[in-house]
């Protein structure tokens, strides 16, 4: 360089000498490395040059730059796309889930209104039983009614009306029946 063969270096400029080498020989190194990946890089350049006429190495890299950019935001497209399609499907069986339960808990609760119904009905029964009332009118029933098939008949019929709909009307078509039956014994005598 700039000092002569024989010249002397103090200390200080030995070491920033040192420095300027050891540097130098970094940056060679790294420029190497550079060379190489751009030798893979090269067919880049050309494709972009056939595909692109007159255009200059600084529009190349603005290029490079921007087609990195689109693939990097197309992959993060599709990152949010693939979380965005799982929290659909998270909501979907969310709602699913939820149309099973409401169909379940309304079959238990008619289930359950059933059974208060028919304990309802069962208690009103009892307590018509426990007055005696029941057998008082049966045993004025069979007083006045034949014991034929027509008797059994009758009496499903008026029991099917009893116990299905209302003690009252039951009991009504029992009074009438017993009553045409005592009209009409009384008409044959």
């Amino acid at each position: 360089g700039a000092m002569g063969k024989g010249a002397h270096l103090s200390y200080e400029d030995a070491l920033s000498h040192a420095a300027i080498k050891v540097q130098g020989a970094w940056r060679r190194k790294q420029a190497y490395k550079q060379a190489r990946r751009m030798k893979g890089a090269k067919s880049y350049f050309t494709r972009i040059k056939g595909k692109y006429s007159n255009v200059s190495l600084d529009q190349i890299d603005d290029l490079a730059a921007s087609k990195m950019q689109a693939l990097w935001k197309g992959k993060k497209a599709r990152r949010e796309t693939t979380v965005m399609k799982a929290t659909q499907r998270q909501m979907k069986e969310e709602q699913a889930a939820i149309k099973i339960q409401k169909v379940v808990r309304g079959r238990q609760a008619r289930k359950k209104m059933k059974a208060e119904m028919d304990q309802r009905k069962m208690r009103r029964l009892g307590g018509f039983f426990k007055n005696n009332c029941f057998l008082k009118c049966w045993m004025i029933w069979v007083k006045f009614t034949d014991e034929a098939l027509h008797f059994k008949e009758v009496a499903n019929r008026t029991l099917g009306r009893w116990l299905n709909r209302g003690l009252v009307r039951g009991f009504n078509a029992l009074v009438m029946y017993a009553q045409a039956k005592k009209d009409k014994r009384m008409k044959v005598q």
